[in-house]
């Protein structure tokens, strides 16, 4: 399967679009990290997701900034959007994976879990802001649990 764009302009991708621009963006600097800084970032976020840290790729990917290829575990990232919100966004989209395989849309659920997971753990914003964020803008979420803790059960590898 080819890596997943995550530039989708459905109703779902705008909407969190919109609350990523509202809460998160103005949260942390916007600055292109070195690879090294990013893929330190990577593992951080894996770890607090607790899923595999997926293989990190740099390379120019045109007009695209950044793709997911949860089949592979791997993060494709275009040298020119190397930034905290694009790359973890990306990482979300690998956490919540089980979940689009369950049915759920790409920014389901699962996704808005692993998101704002990350937010919170690695940005440092506070969860309740983004949850409230995330509900005023319409967008679905597994209140206070990430994706880890919804699909990696009893007996789920």
């Amino acid at each position: 399967m080819p890596p997943v764009l995550s530039t989708d302009e459905d109703e779902a991708s705008r909407s969190v679009r919109s609350w990523e621009a509202e809460v998160v963006d103005p949260a942390v600097p916007l600055r292109i990290m070195d690879r090294a800084a990013c893929s330190a970032m990577v593992a951080q976020a894996a770890a607090c997701l607790g899923i595999v840290q997926p293989q990190t790729e740099f390379r120019d990917l045109g007009g695209e900034p950044c793709a997911s290829d949860p089949e592979r575990n791997a993060l494709v990232v275009a040298n020119w959007a190397r930034t905290q919100v694009r790359v973890l966004h990306e990482v979300a989209h690998i956490a919540g994976w089980r979940g689009v395989c369950r049915g759920e849309p790409l920014h389901g659920p699962s996704f808005m879990s692993a998101a704002i997971t990350v937010y919170e753990n690695v940005l440092g914003i506070p969860r309740g802001r983004l949850e409230s964020a995330a509900t005023a803008h319409g967008l679905d979420f597994i209140p206070g649990m990430s994706p880890a803790l919804a699909y990696h059960g009893p007996g789920e590898a």
